[in-house]
């Protein structure tokens, strides 16, 4: 998902996958989305809500500053909404219809994330290191 592997790889990339059914979720069209066999648009950062956690373990959200659908011509949607969508197909009984809905199955199953809300999060982030250590016991 957005990242150009095949820009990035060249040739032995591109050799690869052309053996090979390719999905490509991105935010624009890149050598990747014009190797696959299937090229989904996906909002970009600015178009969505999302989380991140940094290499150093600080989790930062992020927030919609505009809708894509006003612009005229935009197919693009939020992966979110894509994963949500296909497992609906599969399992009825699972439905996310908004952001708090992802968080509430990441919560569920990712220890360092048990506890958290997305509007917990905040403007400044979490680092999730500091909270897995606060709640380890520490022998006295």
């Amino acid at each position: 998902m957005n990242n150009d592997i095949v820009g990035e790889g060249g040739e032995i990339i591109k050799s690869a996958l052309a053996g090979i059914e390719t999905i490509s979720l991105s935010t624009h069209n890149n050598p990747t989305s014009s190797a696959a066999n299937l090229a989904i648009p996906v909002s970009n950062y600015s178009e969505k809500y999302g989380s991140i956690v940094n290499f150093e373990g600080h989790l930062q959200r992020f927030e919609k500053a505009f809708d894509s659908f006003q612009l005229e011509d935009s197919l693009a949607v939020p992966e979110w909404e894509l994963f949500a969508n296909l497992i609906k197909e599969f399992d009825s009984s699972r439905q996310y219809f908004d952001i708090e809905d992802v968080w509430s199955e990441i919560r569920a199953n990712v220890r360092e994330f048990s506890g958290l809300s997305y509007y917990d999060i905040g403007d400044m982030g979490i680092n999730i290191p500091n909270k897995v250590k606060a709640e380890q016991e520490v022998p006295v």
